[in-house]
């Protein structure tokens, strides 16, 4: 009898570690994919703004603690954690080709797929990634967005002309991550702090403010 007491008891222990064990690697950090997935430009100062990164997967707010993240061990810039699943950061100065890694209280993930870098384009870089200090920049315009009202996670896209240089989205006075997709077009994601308000893109010129708000649901 009181052998099988003490099975019973040895066998509780080590479900209750399994349990933990469970637990510990259902909130582990991964990292699934970013985009975009190559040709990253390194900040450069008063030259090239850094390529700004979505990596998406898992464990970075569960895990805990504040994620770091790595451009092939070199600390990346204006890191962003947006969800559990979704993080943003911008390519540092001095990055070299590698892979990028995050780390949490919980351990470290390294995506699968290694990013090359393209040259700012005052070194032969591609023209179109936009110059931080032109001499002359093109007049960047906004000429409006869709949708006029959303909830949190509610993807903005807005239109306009020359604004492959921007540097910052806000709807009112909060900053929104966001996607330059072309000098036409960028996509940003409202977030829970959204109020309502008028949409700005800021870029090398200026601010930009429209005229019609964005109306937070």
């Amino acid at each position: 009898m009181r052998a099988r007491s003490y099975r019973t008891a040895a066998g509780a222990a080590v479900a209750a570690v399994l349990a933990l064990l469970a637990a510990s690697s259902a909130f582990a950090v991964t990292i699934t994919n970013y985009t975009p997935t190559t040709d990253f430009v390194p900040a450069e100062s008063n030259n090239c703004v850094g390529t700004m990164i979505q990596i998406n997967g898992t464990g970075f707010v569960n895990d805990g603690g504040t994620p770091s993240v790595m451009f092939n061990g070199t600390p990346a810039v204006n890191v962003t954690v947006g969800s559990d699943v979704v993080i943003y950061a911008q390519v540092p100065a001095g990055a070299t080709p590698g892979a990028i890694t995050i780390t949490t209280p919980r351990g470290t993930a390294t995506a699968a797929t290694q990013y090359n870098i393209t040259p700012c384009a005052s070194h032969g870089g591609p023209a179109n990634l936009g110059l931080v200090a032109a001499a002359t920049p093109a007049k960047a315009v906004v000429t409006g967005f869709v949708p006029a009202k959303g909830r949190a996670g509610t993807t903005v896209t807005i239109s306009g002309k020359n604004l492959t240089g921007a540097t910052a989205v806000r709807i009112g006075t909060t900053k929104l991550h966001f996607t330059v997709v072309s000098a036409s077009k960028i996509t940003a994601t409202v977030t829970a702090a959204v109020k309502t308000g008028k949409v700005s893109v800021t870029v090398p010129s200026g601010t930009i403010v429209t005229t019609s708000v964005f109306h937070k649901l």
